[in-house]
């Protein structure tokens, strides 16, 4: 009990100065976690022995984890751009994913083991990115990209998204196969796991909706949707674990299924905060004490971090610079958007904490892994920033975007909807402005609802006038990347309660949902 609570003391203490150090030390927040865990275990300082008790809090991180990554994927990324997407995909997550498999094969023979399991899980990692290192990294430099760059960076973010699902997936066939030992009951895993992902990602959003209705109150609104989501998670993990799908796989569809629904910004408060103040700290500096370097005092066991570092690295950054060529980009910024790729985190090391649970990672090879994520996360941004960003300031801690705000639930009107067509949609919601989009779904304007109120009672427009004929092209639009301080502006500027967001893609500035004064002053005030 002592060793506990002196664990927890030292934890918070090291939360609550975390980020001005990772600030400090330009490395990511989970990664000092990591670091701080490694210090007070057995690599470290030794003063944590016994981690049995604090099991709870590790499992539970690394669900409520992997649900919080599923919240940041947003499936219009994959609207756009879909054959250079795939084949950025195929270049810079299943190559490497292949070549992971093969540097398995090897890593097998040096241990003397069988089977296919350790060179599966190797090939999972070697697929996924972060993409919470990533999108940070080009967000924090939006307002410098030109239009091909910001095409490219979301080609990557798309690309990263759709690794990391493939990486857990793998992995969630990895898990049955060596559990099972039976490849026929795999096929039937298959077809079971993607009927569930299909009820998860098209049910939970309905019952999410259903049940916020029932309990709607208006003093409890928010507390209510952070326990109705909760609840979600729980069911959908549970429901999972019954059909033989990991946790932390569930966790992830759960939160896939829900991130393009809009969830008000202080529930999302609320789950960042359970999450990332508590038990995602206490899981990543789990995983650092966990962590044994003793193992390298092995002569023999020093190469598995040497392969599997650099095998990651030259393949991550090989794919990407090959695609950053394709795509016409001098070699310099090839390179850096390269490296820009190479970052491992999250799906990584739930990957390798699944297959130390099921003995299929050894100690060697698992704390490689651990090796690679503080590297990879470390030499990756840095590397990338200096290549495709030199001389720019690092603002990372002045740099706040406005994806949180975004309202993906607020359908455009398109550009040939008729007058009646309008009226349905302005129904829907409750505010002065719908934009507008062509077929390919780039912002081609607003309509005020004034202009609508005018001619609204006049039944024979209705086939005579369309959305094009009450087109205002002149109205202001923000980029997705923008920072909150930018948006605020352009609100002061224009005197406007609403904004849409737009990316831009090789289409023009497609079309992502509205941004609301109203989400925002709240907070400023």
């Amino acid at each position: 009990m002592r060793e506990t609570l002196t664990f927890l003391l030292g934890a918070f203490t090291i939360i609550l100065f975390a980020r001005p150090v990772a600030q400090f030390l330009h490395i990511p927040i989970l990664t000092l976690y990591i670091l701080f865990g490694i210090l007070i275990g057995p690599s470290g300082f030794g003063l944590l022995s016994e981690l049995k008790p604090l099991q709870y809090f590790y499992h539970l991180g690394i669900i409520l984890l992997m649900f919080s990554a599923g919240l940041e994927l947003k499936f219009k990324i994959f609207q756009k751009n879909k054959k250079k997407l795939l084949i950025f995909y195929f270049l810079n997550g299943l190559i490497p994913g292949i070549g992971g498999f093969f540097v398995g094969i090897f890593v097998n023979k040096l241990l003397n083991l069988t089977g296919y399991s350790l060179p599966l899980i190797l090939g999972s990692i070697f697929i996924s990115s972060s993409f919470g290192i990533i999108v940070p990294l080009f967000w924090e430099f939006s307002a410098n990209l030109d239009k091909e760059m910001k095409t490219f960076s979301s080609l990557i973010i798309g690309s990263t998204v759709m690794s990391d699902i493939t990486s857990l997936f793998l992995l969630s066939g990895i898990i049955t196969y060596h559990t099972t030992g039976n490849i026929r009951y795999l096929g039937f895993f298959t077809i079971f796991t993607i009927l569930f992902f299909l009820i998860v990602f098209k049910g939970l959003p309905v019952l999410q909706e259903k049940l916020s209705k029932i309990l709607k109150k208006p003093s409890l609104m928010v507390e209510e949707q952070t326990r109705i989501l909760i609840l979600l998670l729980i069911l959908v993990v549970a429901s999972g674990e019954l059909m033989h799908i990991h946790p932390i796989v569930g966790a992830f569809l759960a939160g896939i299924s829900l991130a393009n629904i809009y969830i008000n910004r202080r529930v999302l408060h609320h789950i960042n905060f359970i999450t990332f103040s508590i038990f995602v700290p206490l899981f990543f500096i789990t995983i650092g004490a966990e962590t044994n370097f003793g193992v390298f005092r092995e002569e023999a066991n020093l190469l598995f971090p040497l392969v599997i570092c650099i095998s990651l690295i030259f393949l991550k950054t090989l794919t990407g610079f090959i695609g950053a060529i394709f795509m016409g980009f001098p070699f310099k910024k090839a390179i850096g958007f390269g490296f820009s790729t190479i970052p491992q985190l999250s799906a990584t090391l739930a990957c390798a904490v699944v297959g130390k649970e099921l003995g299929i990672l050894p100690e060697p090879v698992f704390n490689s892994i651990i090796i690679l994520t503080i590297i990879t996360t470390f030499i990756g941004p840095v590397i990338a920033r200096n290549l495709l960003f030199p001389g720019m300031k690092h603002h990372e801690s002045e740099f706040f975007p406005i994806e949180e705000y975004i309202h993906t639930d607020i359908k455009p009107v398109f550009l040939f909807d008729s007058l009646s067509k309008i009226v349905e949609r302005i129904q829907e919601t409750e505010l002065s402005i719908y934009p507008v989009v062509d077929k390919e779904g780039v912002l081609k304007g607003v309509i005020h609802l004034e202009d609508i109120k005018n001619i609204i009672l006049e039944e024979e427009l209705d086939k005579l006038i369309v959305a094009e004929d009450l087109l205002d092209t002149s109205y202001p639009f923000v980029f997705r990347e923008d920072s909150l301080e930018r948006v605020i502006e352009i609100f002061k500027k224009t005197k406007t309660s609403a904004l849409p967001v737009i990316e831009e893609m090789e289409e023009g500035g497609v079309y992502m949902g509205m941004i609301l004064l109203r989400d925002i002053l709240p907070e400023r005030l």
